[in-house]
């Protein structure tokens, strides 16, 4: 069974313990504010989420990351009536990845593939070609995902975005130290990843228990089920 927790309390204390832990993942959403008072964690892989605004306070942390999606969502924000409305946020990738196959299911009926860009030697030493598409699609550099999510309060992010960019790390453990609404922590537990949130603010925390307990509570009811199942068997 994998861990599910959450604690309330200032993720600067539990850096030591984090660096310590081999081939984790760590998500690091804080307010966008808040980057230049963020201190600096060392990790296998690092996900940073900001903004316009604030990126320039994560590449003077992290430097630049080795690749960035942009977040799209059609919900965006007003600024001012002389500025564009802000419809993107950043989301920073450091360290290692694992497949980016990992988006939404498609199609995998086979296709044949011509010979335009292999010339005629190619066509003669190759045959014929046939490709067979991945089962999920491959992730963008651009994501669309809703902003909003307000169930969880205004700062909470869509727990599917957490789940594909977890996925594409496919780490063992993952530390989110800004857990907010809890929704990385359920993204790893339908994952069945391993995984700790760190979050400072009371009134977030108890959102994000109640959701993880929620799960955990869903998990041992299943479990009975199956074990039920397995005895009448």
């Amino acid at each position: 069974m994998v861990k599910n927790q959450i604690y309330l309390d200032d993720y600067k204390n539990y850096i030591n313990q984090i660096e310590k832990k081999n081939n984790c993942l760590v998500i690091l959403d804080p307010p966008y504010d808040e980057w230049k008072n963020v201190k600096k964690i060392k990790a296998e892989t690092i996900i940073a989420f900001c903004s316009p605004q604030s990126r320039h306070f994560v590449e003077k942390i992290y430097g630049f990351p080795r690749t960035e999606i942009v977040w799209y969502f059609k919900d965006g924000r007003w600024v001012s009536n002389n500025l564009p409305r802000i419809t993107h946020n950043y989301i920073y990738v450091y360290g290692k990845t694992n497949s980016a196959f990992v988006g939404c299911e498609q199609e995998t009926k086979p296709q044949k593939k011509g010979f335009g860009a292999i010339g005629k030697d190619g066509k003669k030493e190759l045959g014929k070609r046939t490709y067979y598409p991945k089962k999920n699609k491959q992730l963008n550099s651009v994501i669309e995902f809703p902003r909003n999510m307000r169930s969880y309060g205004s700062w909470s992010k869509p727990k599917d975005m957490f789940k594909q960019l977890i996925n594409w790390i496919n780490p063992p453990f993952v530390y989110d130290c800004f857990a907010g609404s809890g929704s990385v922590g359920v993204a790893c537990y339908e994952l069945n990843i391993n995984y700790s949130g760190i979050e400072i603010n009371d009134e977030i925390y108890n959102i994000a228990k109640k959701r993880l307990d929620n799960l955990t509570i869903q998990m041992r009811q299943e479990n009975l089920i199956i074990e039920e199942e397995f005895k009448a068997w």
